[in-house]
């Protein structure tokens, strides 16, 4: 611990301006060293005759790692993940349904005692009422989809990481046996977007026709049915608006994985599509390469000198 403390912490806090460009330093060496190993590709590529670089192309470039072959792995990962929180989230949000109703009802069934008004009155009391309900319910059971989300959204980081990896580590073997050259590992910078929950959404509890004709209505006389009407409404708000909030939390997830997979499949993308365009050099282009490989090795060279 103490050597972990004067190592790492101690220089963070001490020279962090320092530390950040130590970061940066390693991540502009990993990028360059990646560019001179692609540059020896298409240096050696350049040299063969075009029937040569077709099957370089063909031996480097093969049927393990075609894009849409990467794209149904990285699919098929992201189905799994997805299907893994709806199933492992509709029970937390299922136990709340029965007991939410009974208690809600019970709840409206006293407060309406105190509701006085023409109908329309009471109708917007009675949506208002709903909407804060539900809104303070529903925000009990939130954390419980965002914990999970969290959890299984870095599951699916783990498992498209394996992926892109495994992507990489064939065609790196592929570049050995084929030239025995070696490709760097580019490390996979991802964005873990955020899932955000939808709120509650209420339908019309009295119908339009109705509505209008709230001032030919007695309240005294008929309040009852109307308030009966309301009580029947509560168990049915209740199972629609937690399916909702359970249902929209799906679809950001997914939009959330969906994310995560398009950045894993851009990063293979633009790797085969720059071997496609390394492979394609020709032989006048040789010198440029090879004075680029010397420059860069040169700018490597002096970012490791003490």
């Amino acid at each position: 611990m103490g050597r972990l403390r004067d190592e790492v912490f101690c220089p963070l806090v001490e020279d962090p301006i320092r530390e950040r460009k130590a970061v940066f330093t390693h991540k502009l060496r990993g990028l360059a060293t990646a560019c001179v190993d692609y540059l020896r590709i298409a240096r050696q590529s350049a040299v063969r005759v075009t029937a040569e670089r077709s099957k370089l192309r063909s031996a480097i470039l093969d049927e393990r790692v075609r894009g849409e072959v990467i794209d149904d792995e990285l699919t098929l990962a992201a189905k799994r993940v997805s299907a893994d929180f709806s199933k492992n989230l509709w029970p937390q949000f299922d136990d709340v349904i029965g007991p939410l109703q009974y208690r809600l009802a019970e709840e409206l069934r006293v407060d309406m005692r105190e509701w006085r008004g023409h109908l329309g009155r009471q109708t917007r009391h009675f949506e208002d009422w709903l909407r804060g309900k539900l809104t303070t319910e529903l925000a009990k059971v939130t954390p419980s989809g965002a914990q999970l989300a969290r959890q299984l959204l870095e599951e699916a980081e783990v498992r498209f990481r394996r992926i892109v990896d495994a992507f990489r580590d064939r065609l790196a073997r592929n570049v050995t046996q084929a030239l025995n050259l070696s490709l760097s590992p580019l490390a996979w910078t991802v964005h873990v977007p955020e899932v955000i929950a939808p709120d509650p959404a209420l339908s019309k509890t009295v119908d339009t026709s109705w509505a209008m004709l709230w001032w030919a209505i007695p309240m005294p006389l008929f309040g009852w049915f109307f308030h009966w009407h309301f009580l029947g409404l509560v168990p049915w708000e209740v199972d629609k608006n937690v399916r909702r909030l359970f249902g929209g939390w799906c679809e950001a997830f997914e939009n959330a994985v969906e994310n995560l997979r398009e950045q894993a499949l851009t990063g293979v993308r633009v790797e085969i599509a720059t071997l496609n365009e390394v492979l394609d050099r020709q032989s006048d282009e040789v010198p440029l390469i090879e004075d680029a490989i010397r420059c860069l090795e040169a700018g490597l060279a002096g970012a490791c000198a003490p």
